[in-house]
């Protein structure tokens, strides 16, 4: 009886108290190229846990990441430098600019 209960107790621990040890955040925003005025679409967002997202044709994204991650935006298989998740100060309006031209539609 006392080895059932043990058991039952560490799932019920693993259920619901070990999942809060990894949070994970949802960052989202938009891409800008050079002007911060034209969106670049197609820019893949890439966490280092894994997980990426796909600009659309306004350059919004929206990606799950871990705080311990970082992110990085790659356009035409060209990386931008890493961005550290626990430094993003909104991570609902993460927007970036490119250094590169697209013009406007």
């Amino acid at each position: 009886m006392i080895f059932k209960l043990r058991y039952f107790l560490s799932a019920i621990f693993s259920v619901f108290f070990i999942p809060c040890l990894y949070a994970q955040f949802t960052i989202s925003g938009t891409v800008f190229d050079s002007s911060k005025i034209n969106y670049v679409e197609n820019v893949r967002v890439v966490s280092t846990g894994g997980m990426f997202a796909i600009t659309d044709s306004l350059g919004k994204y929206s990606i799950l990441a871990n705080e311990n991650d970082s992110l990085i935006f790659y356009y035409n298989n060209k990386p931008t430098q890493k961005f550290k998740v626990k430094s993003i100060v909104v991570p609902s309006q993460f927007n970036i600019s490119l250094h590169i031209n697209i013009k406007g539609k």
